[in-house]
């Protein structure tokens, strides 16, 4: 690393660099991973180019080129990590619109009741207002007007005090 002999870093982007790995292993390890490869977040943080890393400087070279390295077991942790967690979000994501699905079913259902009992309600209305409207016709034709008497309420029960 850019570490100069006096304890202290040679400039501003190195210090940086430094503390986004030390960041990124802390990240890592509060998401699970207890075995971090120094490797990948060298990677992650500093970039690569073939057989040279920043930083770092050269490194071996591969015994053959190719465009695809073998991922680290820290890469590969974190892509199984990732594969879980689209996983869970999919597991989430259906349940939820099975849910919604349910709770508007269910809202229709509720809605429909309603509007039949509107209806029920309305039509025994109308039926109410016409039979009190031929109650008021045939006392007004009996001669007894526009009021209307009823005969006098019942008596009380007897008391069962003897």
């Amino acid at each position: 690393m850019h570490y100069h002999d006096k304890k202290c870093w040679i400039n501003e982007t190195a210090r940086q660099r430094y503390e986004d790995m030390h960041q990124r292993c802390s990240q890592l390890r509060e998401e699970g991973f207890e075995s971090v490869d120094e490797n990948v977040i060298v990677d992650e943080v500093l970039g690569t180019t073939a057989g040279y890393i920043l930083g770092m400087g050269y490194g071996p070279k591969p015994a053959s080129y190719s465009h695809k390295r073998q991922p680290s077991p820290g890469a590969t942790a974190l892509h199984e990590r990732l594969s879980s967690l689209k996983d869970e979000y999919d597991s989430y994501r259906q349940q939820s619109e099975e849910w919604m699905t349910i709770l508007k079913e269910e809202y229709d259902s509720y809605r429909q009741q309603n509007e039949e009992r509107m209806s029920k309600y309305e039509e025994d209305m109308s039926q109410m207002r016409k039979f009190i409207r031929q109650i008021m016709v045939q006392h007004s034709c009996s001669g007894y007007g526009t009021s209307i008497h009823f005969p006098p309420p019942p008596p009380p029960p007897p008391s069962a005090a003897c």
